[in-house]
């Protein structure tokens, strides 16, 4: 990406607050409050509190799939958008969030989206909310329509996407090939550089969190000599991704910034290519988590229809017995336990979990296959006959959620525990006892069955009591519903869990109701 910018990439509060002040010589700014997360309605917080003059724009909406959950908007979706706020050609965009390292995690994202699809003048403030706040700017609760700063006309901006700044899949294959110079951006505790699985290439990595000091961008001469010291080559083409296409965003910002050239690559470890690449022989593939996502629900059922035609196309019958594995992290449990879970609501009687999953698997030297389904002789290509058979009792919906903690029923949080304050009633449900699925298991390994009860019991569950678990969006919990069946207990799922409670709880009148 060339940095050919017509103002500056960052800019700061000072210079944001001047424009403000003198609104009138402005009359392109537009300053847009992009924050987003996965766990609230960003759109809430900034009717709560905003920049003077700013407008919300959800950088994120529209177009999610399973395999990209962070994809990019629509052309149709994204021009209408931005013309609804008042955003022309000639706009000079002024992005800022309210999420971590000084917004940058979703401006970078924002900036980058917003070259994409061709706009020319877009800058990011420094250091986003959290530096305006820590510089005393004002704040405004004002709505849009009510708000003398803003123009309520229709703009004229006409998307031209630049195909060049984003990378696909055969393409990074090829860089890969050829050791093109490859960027990292998670965090260093996500992947393992002695594992070539765990990222692409020879990437290195470049952890977004470092290159913000406070809320700040690093001075742009200490990144640079951050850059080089980490082994980049400002001189070379640089390929940026992360999981989704997020931080990698401001790693491809602050290479540009520094004066080099970045795209962005959004690497969702391809699963089912990977399993193409590496899998156990006879193993057939199978989305668990395709269709039917919204923004509430992100990790939505799938449809019964979808569900049953998907299981019928890889040839299972209503008696087959299914052993289900992945490659995700715990021994594969958060992924394999929704799986369970999901095969058994849709009524599938017979279910194991390959315990320890993929990586166990790879450690007691299981043979593995890159033979592609329809050449593989160990598996049927025939139609099955599996029928969805829907167990509604397996699951609690949000108005019987709100019974179970008035009658103090036993509740079961399943997110990290740094995830929840339990010391803030409004991070958690009713009583719930924090109980984070990686704890169950041991290495690749859940706990064997007399240890996990004895560590329930420990922990205040009543194995002969009726419990409800829950996480985020109902991945974790699955695999503690899992874990207290195991043990001999009875479990269902919240399946629209914290994201969903939180949303709707406030929404009704249960004040004094609820301790």
């Amino acid at each position: 990406m060339s940095g050919s910018m017509s103002n500056d990439m960052f800019v700061s509060c000072q210079w944001l607050k001047n424009r403000i002040a003198n609104r009138h010589l402005f009359q392109n700014l537009v300053i847009l409050d992009v924050s987003w997360a996965s766990d609230k309605n960003m759109e809430d917080e900034f009717l709560r509190e905003h920049i003077p003059g700013a407008q919300f724009f959800n950088i994120m909406d529209d177009n999610h799939t399973d395999m990209y959950p962070r994809n990019l908007p629509s052309v149709e979706n994204f021009q209408s958008r931005a013309r609804a706020i008042g955003i022309n050609n000639d706009s000079h965009l002024v992005l800022y969030s309210k999420s971590q390292h000084g917004g940058l995690f979703v401006s970078g994202r924002a900036w980058w989206t917003f070259s994409y699809f061709g706009h020319q003048s877009i800058s990011v403030l420094d250091g986003g909310f959290s530096q305006w706040l820590e510089e005393n700017g004002d704040v405004s609760k004002e709505r849009c329509s009510n708000c003398k700063l803003i123009s309520l006309e229709i703009g004229e901006f006409s998307t031209n996407v630049r195909g060049n700044l984003r990378v696909e899949f055969d393409e990074m294959v090829q860089i890969v090939k050829t050791h093109g110079q490859i960027i990292d951006s998670r965090a260093s505790d996500k992947l393992n550089l002695k594992d070539p699985s765990t990222y692409i290439g020879n990437a290195i990595n470049i952890p977004m969190s470092v290159i913000v000091k406070g809320h700040l961008i690093m001075p742009k001469d200490e990144l640079r000599e951050f850059l080089t010291e980490k082994g980049v080559n400002l001189n070379q083409p640089t390929v940026c991704y992360c999981n989704s296409g997020m931080s990698s965003c401001s790693v491809v910002m602050a290479i540009t910034y520094c004066g080099g050239q970045a795209r962005l690559y959004r690497w969702i470890q391809r699963m089912e290519k990977k399993n193409i690449e590496e899998h156990i022989p006879g193993a057939h593939f199978f989305n668990i988590m395709d269709d039917n996502h919204t923004d509430m629900y992100p990790r939505n059922l799938p449809s019964g229809e979808n569900f049953q035609s998907r299981a019928r196309a890889i040839g299972i019958n209503n008696d087959s017995h299914l052993v289900l594995y992945s490659k995700s992290q715990h021994g594969g449990l958060f992924v394999s336990g929704r799986a369970w879970w999901t095969f058994s609501y849709f009524g599938h009687q017979s279910i194991s979990v390959l315990d320890g999953g993929f990586s166990q698997w790879l450690e007691e030297n299981g043979d593995v296959s890159k033979e592609r389904c329809s050449n593989c002789k160990l598996i049927s290509l025939e139609i099955g006959d599996f029928s969805t058979n829907v167990r509604g009792n397996l699951r609690v919906e949000f108005d019987e959620m709100v019974q179970i903690v008035k009658t103090h029923g036993q509740i079961i949080d399943s997110r990290a525990s740094d995830k929840l304050n339990l010391k803030d009633p409004a991070t958690y449900i009713g009583n719930a006892i924090n109980i984070p699925m990686s704890v169950i298991v041991k290495g690749h390994l859940i706990m064997p069955k007399d240890e996990l009860r004895e560590f329930l019991t420990e922990k205040g569950v009543k194995l002969n009591q009726p419990t409800v678990c829950y996480c985020n969006s109902g991945m974790s919990s699955c695999s503690l519903v899992l874990a207290i069946i195991y043990c001999g207990g009875q479990a269902r799922l919240y399946s629209g869990g914290y994201n969903e409670w939180k949303r709707k709880i406030y929404s009704i009148n249960i004040e004094g109701e609820i301790d």
